[in-house]
């Protein structure tokens, strides 16, 4: 696989040149070396990611590019995590969900909040528990904002 900054580049440019500048995409690409837990990431038009991390601690990835197909010859750039066992890699989709009947958005603490009581589940029970959570503190069943969710995590190798 190509790094995800040159996919990007070649996205970007491929779009430009097909569909023009009226029509863009945002993505997450990532590279995940499942035997280090080294990720590389592009973020075309996306904030950065939580990083639960095992030890009950999150991090918060900054990173940014343009969305892909918006402008020729973005700039582009990437960033790297380590993720150790039980580690998490969650895209920004959840913190974006509307949190609270007044359409604030979930702040740093109340994601915090969440992740800390939905850790000890894995895999999809991981993604289910985190989106009734954010139903039980919204208030709601739908979002007025896409929910989206990619969430890699760094089991331990046998």
């Amino acid at each position: 696989m190509r790094p995800p900054d040159l996919m990007y580049t070649a996205l970007n440019d491929r779009l430009v040149a097909e569909i023009g500048t009226d029509r863009y995409l945002t993505i997450i690409l990532a590279d995940a070396d499942p035997s280090t837990g080294v990720a590389t990431l592009s973020l075309a038009g996306r904030p950065g990611p939580a990083i639960p991390r095992a030890d009950g601690g999150i991090e918060y990835a900054s990173s940014f590019c343009m969305p892909i197909g918006l402008i020729p010859n973005a700039e582009v750039s990437s960033f790297q995590s380590r993720l150790e066992t039980r580690d998490r890699l969650c895209s920004d989709g959840i913190p974006k969900c509307m949190g609270y009947a007044d359409d604030a958005l979930l702040d740093d603490e109340g994601l915090e909040e969440l992740f800390i009581e939905v850790f000890v589940r894995r895999g999809l029970q991981f993604v289910e528990a985190l989106q009734d959570g954010l139903s039980g503190v919204s208030g709601r069943a739908d979002f007025c904002d896409d929910l989206s969710a990619a969430v890699l995590e760094r089991l331990a190798l046998s």
